[in-house]
């Protein structure tokens, strides 16, 4: 896996299979879908924001997927991603996964796992999408999602940027168990995880840096402001180093 590590004083929330039959022209604009979840039978929302089209409807556009923050959900909007994928001519897709992480079914579960991963194969069985530029992407409590779908999921992305992630959940409650963010971890995840093993567990089984390693076939992009109040740049440095490897032995490699 090839990583990248940026640094930097404040961070932007901009971020720089199977086979479709020919598909009449893409719908275009930002439409509201539904998936039913393959794990619990129920519908989940998301929104596809499909490009102006500049070419046939049976021509393949990578697929961007782009999850909300911590506090949010799929409502959320990231005009500079939005932009960036419309002037690429790329696909959007952006998965509620369970929503504000404020309750058990949220927060990195296999639930919210499961649903991202629904969303974008419903996505490649209605629309042309290019196979081999799959990529996830997300800021915060999303870049938090992104490094789990990623570690947990390397076949199923192209490429994976994680902006002020959350690697560590147990340190994350730490830093923050006092405050806000540490009442909707307690209802997530079924309290502090010093209230039990087994607390402590899921808090460890839902944090991206119990999966992450190296060699994982994954390219990451890694973001951190260094004098974040609310992430520690700990957590991207933590993720960084299981990730490294040497570099990539051919420019085309999917680790590169």
């Amino acid at each position: 896996m090839g990583t990248g590590l940026l640094l930097v004083g404040s961070v932007a929330s901009g971020l720089r299979a199977v086979q479709t039959q020919e598909l009449p022209p893409l719908p275009q604009g930002r439409q509201r879908i539904q998936v039913t979840s393959s794990l619990d039978g129920s519908l989940q929302d998301s929104y596809l924001i499909v490009p102006a089209s500049r070419s046939s409807g049976a021509a393949r556009r990578p697929l961007a997927v782009l999850l909300h923050t911590w506090s949010n959900d799929l409502e959320q909007r990231q005009p500079e991603v939005e932009a960036e994928a419309e002037a690429r001519n790329w696909l959007l897709l952006a998965p509620n996964f369970r929503g504000r992480s404020d309750h058990p079914e949220a927060c990195g579960s296999r639930f919210a796992q499961q649903d991202i991963l629904d969303a974008v194969a419903w996505v490649r069985s209605h629309y042309a999408v290019d196979e081999q530029r799959v990529y996830v992407l997300g800021l915060s409590g999303g870049g938090f999602m992104t490094m789990l779908m990623a570690a947990r999921y390397p076949q199923s992305w192209a490429a994976a940027s994680a902006w002020v992630g959350i690697s560590d959940l147990r340190a994350w409650y730490d830093e923050h168990e006092a405050d806000d963010y540490g009442k909707m971890m307690r209802a997530c995840l079924g309290g502090s995880p010093k209230d039990s093993d087994e607390i402590a567990t899921t808090y460890r089984e839902r944090s991206p840096l119990t999966y992450l390693r190296a060699g994982l076939d994954v390219p990451f992009d890694l973001a951190a402001g260094k004098d974040d109040p609310t992430v520690s740049v700990r957590h991207t440095l933590q993720a960084f180093a299981p990730s490294r490897q040497a570099p990539c032995p051919t420019p085309t490699s999917r680790a590169c």
